[in-house]
């Protein structure tokens, strides 16, 4: 079983005030911030599921302003999580408070209020069962499913990122972790235009299910509900760690494409200026126009390219940011398929946004992404952490939106005529033991660092972690990419995990 190593962050001198604060309480006395006010921005749900069961949701999101982590009622006021100052050794943490609210019913909307300053959010949306979400002296525990040992297992849910910068609204959906209920979002903005994006074709659940089950690279990443109907699909950077597909997947693709570029040129177009690179003894070395090196770059392993992570986002680089932005571009084009090797042509000039040349048949790329983005019907999604590389993610940014809707789609079955009814059979409580769970490596609570623009300088569009865990140099543009996503910009070496969700088990440790 392939176990990664634990990671450590460093989040730089900004993080640490901003984390220093929290832990000394100085964000204890948050008040609870108004409701529905001439700003604040109406958002509509609407349940097409086709479930009977009873929905709740969810609303997490910091306070921009403070960087503190809190929630939305039903009326639209947000409050502040009240962490724990200490766990006694040995002890789980501390259950959060029920932060829930009724959903609408099937074929039913409900309107919520989004204020001005919620950044780093998440909506979560859940059928039959309530989420269980913890608290610790460094931020909330949200739920990570797709592991055994999560209490949230067993329940259905999904859910959709935002940020509120000021009044702007960034909005995505994502399944970058895991997808099980279709979701789609639609923003309308005060010019009188309207996005939408997460619109899945007809049927486009069951044909995710059935385009991953039927291939023996990604068959093991749909976990399926006791009565055998399907529950959810794992995204390869977490089935990797329990098995459920090939840790050696993209690894002959790598060693042929780094052979080509000892001898060819890359050529990564990024908004900071095109950079040229060659592998010299095994590194992939980026230069500028001038000649001088900005990054080098080790052959990544197959979990960095399913993660987007280690070697494909190295510290300590000469020019950091374009280092980063060149990482980007290298995983967007492992994990669809577009780097050239000896015996397969590709594009030298990356990144490609000719999605015809994505995926390619009989080829080596990120088959769950593919099947992803062929849900969709503008072929849009969030299969792995840099797809917004060339816009292919499922992003909406408006400077001026009037208001949003979020919209469940069908979970019906369209080849059994059936619902896939959520069961209630394992337990949402916390787990007290880990002895039989994989080797899921441990991730840091939801303390929520800012994404960067992938091209190290363009606005970000998707609010949260997604686009890159490591946050770039404090440059101007990255403050920028950082203040949408509501904490401070700050140098990593390495991203920590996806979203950095700490198990229960794993915090017991």
């Amino acid at each position: 079983m392939l176990v990664r190593p634990r990671t450590a962050s460093h989040p730089g001198a900004a993080l640490l005030l901003v984390m220093t604060l929290v832990l000394a309480g100085l964000f204890a006395a948050v008040p609870a911030r108004a409701a529905e006010s001439s700003d604040s921005l109406p958002f509509t749900i609407t349940n097409d599921s086709g479930l009977s069961s009873d929905t709740s949701v969810y609303v997490i999101a910091r306070d921009q302003a403070t960087g503190t982590q809190g929630w939305v009622d039903a009326t639209g006021t947000w409050h502040a999580f009240d962490f724990p100052t200490s766990i006694p050794a040995g002890t789980p943490p501390p259950a959060a408070p029920d932060t829930s609210f009724a959903g609408p019913g099937d074929g039913e909307s409900m309107t919520v209020y989004l204020g001005p300053g919620l950044v780093g959010g998440r909506l979560y949306v859940t059928f039959g069962a309530p989420l269980y979400l913890a608290l610790t002296t460094d931020g909330l525990v949200e739920p990570a499913g797709w592991l055994p040992g999560d209490p949230n297992h067993g329940v259905m849910y999904d859910w959709v990122e935002f940020a509120r910068d000021g009044s702007r609204l960034f909005i995505n959906t994502t399944m970058v972790d895991m997808f099980s209920v279709p979701l789609s979002v639609k923003v309308a903005n005060a010019d009188g235009s309207t996005e939408t994006q997460g619109k899945m074709v007809a049927g486009g659940r069951d044909q995710v299910f059935a385009d991953l089950a039927s291939d023996p690279v990604t068959a093991g990443l749909v976990q399926n509900n006791p009565d055998g109907t399907p529950l959810r699909a794992v995204a390869p950077s977490h089935g990797i760690y329990q098995e459920l597909t090939s840790e050696t997947y993209f690894d002959d693709y790598i060693a042929d494409a780094w052979s080509y570029y000892a001898s060819n040129d890359l050529t990564v177009d990024t908004a900071l200026g095109a950079f040229v690179g060659r592998v010299s003894d095994g590194t992939l070395v980026f230069r500028d126009t001038a000649g001088a090196t900005v990054g080098s770059f080790a052959a990544p392993t197959t979990v960095d390219v399913y993660a987007c992570h280690g070697a494909l986002q190295p510290s300590d680089q000469p020019n950091q940011t374009a280092a980063l932005a060149i990482g980007a571009r290298i995983c967007a084009a492992f994990n669809r398929g577009t780097l050239s090797t000896a015996t397969v042509p590709g594009s030298d000039t990356q990144s490609t946004s000719d999605a015809d040349t994505f995926y390619p048949e009989g080829g080596t790329s990120n088959l769950y992404s593919a099947a992803m983005h062929r849900s969709q019907v503008n072929g849009k999604a969030y299969g792995f952490a840099y797809d917004d590389v060339a816009d292919f993610s499922p992003s909406i940014n408006s400077a001026e939106p009037t208001s949003a809707e979020l919209t469940i789609g069908s979970v019906v079955s369209s080849t059994a005529g059936t619902t896939t009814e959520p069961t209630t059979d394992e337990t949402t409580e916390p787990a007290t033991e880990q002895a039989t769970e994989p080797a899921e490596p441990a991730a840091e609570p939801t303390t929520e660092t800012a994404p960067v623009a992938t091209d190290g300088a363009s606005p970000v569009a998707a609010p949260t972690t997604e686009p890159a865990e490591a946050a770039a140099t404090a440059t101007p543009e990255a403050t920028e990419a950082s203040v949408k996503a509501g904490t401070p910009t700050a140098p990593r070496a390495e991203p920590t995990y996806m979203h950095r969700i700490r198990t229960i088990w794993r915090s017991m440790r």
